[in-house]
């Protein structure tokens, strides 16, 4: 990229510029090959730069990603940690109504023995004095 900066700004002499590629030819093969190579190895470290610089940014990027992965999936689980508790604290409730409904219906069951024993032991009462 500097050397097409530096040839675009050119001489002030065209016979100057003209100088460069003359030199380049009459240096021949080897000049050639090793002036083609300093361009492509000059853009090949600019290639590399940028590439880096992109990988660079691309990490980053993944990076924040797995952060708010990870933020978002234990924001998650503390929600689903929060709704178990309620359910819990729920079935509880209902555990110990059911429990207390049960014992209500166990004292009015015993009652109800209680109430028949005596009325079965009026009735004996009652058949002894009648017979």
């Amino acid at each position: 990229m500097d050397l097409f900066l530096m040839l675009a700004q050119g001489t002030p002499d065209p016979d100057k510029a003209m100088g460069w590629g003359e030199r380049l030819i009459a240096g021949g093969v080897p000049l050639i090959c090793l002036m083609a190579a300093l361009v492509f190895a000059l853009a090949a470290a600019f290639q590399y730069k940028k590439n880096a610089d992109l990988e660079a940014s691309y990490r980053a990027d993944l990076d924040a990603r797995a952060k708010k992965a990870e933020a978002d999936a234990e924001k998650r689980m503390a929600d689903a940690k929060a709704e178990a508790d309620k359910i819990r604290d729920r079935e509880m409730t209902l555990m110990k109504d059911r429990l207390s409904a049960e014992k209500e219906s166990d004292a009015t069951l015993a009652a109800a023995v209680r109430m028949i024993e005596k009325c079965g032991t009026v009735m004996e009462r009652v058949e002894r004095k009648l017979g």
